[in-house]
């Protein structure tokens, strides 16, 4: 987690115009110079975009804001920030989903974990989340449910909708959905959300979301990821703030969890079947050596995807291992 000399180094380099040596850092903070750069190299070590400078100091590239909990909290809601039993910012994390698990909840109360860099993170199908240490959206959110929501196998297809109605308030548009939980941009894919549900049917159940969004990702990084994908700042959007973007992700999951509780996923169906990549399209959908092909026709209640052949035979699809392309 931020320790108070990390957010203070960090500050002190984004204010900056030019190089600060390790003594100007030094004297500025009440550290000395060897303390400097001994955290100012741990910080590097996780991705922080600094370039040093032989008998100079040290600069940020292009600029950074970091990610703050302070800046995120000031932009909650009274109810949310009544429900919030923990919130934690941290610098590098194995994984914000393996972190949230061990914060413990009663009913009715919620919890977030973000972090600037994370090594073990994990999408769909296990495969490794790759992002951009310190540019990117890496986020849990937590909640603790009284009972049992009708239709909760449909809570991913609901955070999505949330997701892209917060990022469209953001001013980003021509955002688009794919069963079960991708984000697209303008047909590539810009994030993910990944829901792990904990409970039985009659007790109070425990949810959990992972959402990974690309802000800004590195070359090497768009390279890595083997599929067709985009980020904010290529695509435009050059000055989102993360800390408003986090706020506003932490205050609509408090409604969705609060809204789906009452009423299931029937308040965001249409909104989902709008925002469908794949909606009344031709698709294969694959798993292993299973192949279902045919004409998506939408959802149900329950996140089925629901796929007609041509022989007008109906198929739904549960199983989020499922990989959907177009036919």
């Amino acid at each position: 987690m931020y320790d108070s000399n990390d957010k203070k180094l960090i500050a002190a380099l984004n204010d900056a115009d030019d190089y600060l040596s390790g003594n100007q850092l030094g004297k500025s903070l009440g550290m000395s110079r060897v303390a400097v750069g001994k955290r100012l190299k741990a910080l590097r070590s996780v991705g922080l975009p600094l370039e040093t400078k032989a008998a100079t100091g040290y600069r940020l590239l292009n600029g950074y804001s970091a990610l703050d909990r302070g800046s995120i909290l000031q932009r909650l809601d009274n109810i949310t920030r009544s429900k919030l039993t923990a919130s934690q910012v941290h610098i590098s994390l194995g994984s914000t989903n393996v972190q949230i698990e061990t914060i413990s909840l009663h009913s009715g109360e919620s919890a977030f974990v973000a972090t600037e860099a994370q090594h073990l993170g994990k999408g769909r199908r296990s495969n490794s989340w790759i992002s951009t240490p310190f540019h990117n959206i890496m986020l849990s959110l937590a909640w603790q449910f009284p009972v049992w929501p009708t239709g909760i196998t449909a809570f991913s297809l609901a955070a999505g909708v949330m997701v892209v109605g917060v990022l469209e308030s953001l001013g980003v548009e021509d955002l688009q959905l794919k069963w079960p939980n991708d984000l697209y941009l303008n047909g590539a894919k810009i994030g993910g959300i990944l829901i792990n549900i904990q409970g039985e049917s009659g007790a109070e159940v425990r949810l959990n979301c992972g959402i990974g969004l690309n802000i800004e990702l590195s070359d090497e990084d768009q390279t890595t990821i083997d599929q067709n994908c985009t980020d904010l700042h290529s695509s435009g959007y050059t000055g989102l703030d993360r800390n408003q973007l986090i706020a506003g992700l932490v205050n609509n999951w408090r409604e969705l969890c609060d809204q789906f509780l009452l009423h299931g996923f029937a308040p965001y169906a249409d909104r989902w079947h709008r925002l469908h990549l794949f909606q009344d399209c031709e698709v294969i959908a694959s798993k292993g050596k299973t192949e279902i092909i045919g004409q998506v026709t939408g959802v149900d209640t329950q996140g089925c995807l629901i796929i007609r052949s041509q022989d007008h035979k109906e198929t739904r699809l549960i199983d989020p291992e499922y990989s959907l392309r177009l036919l």
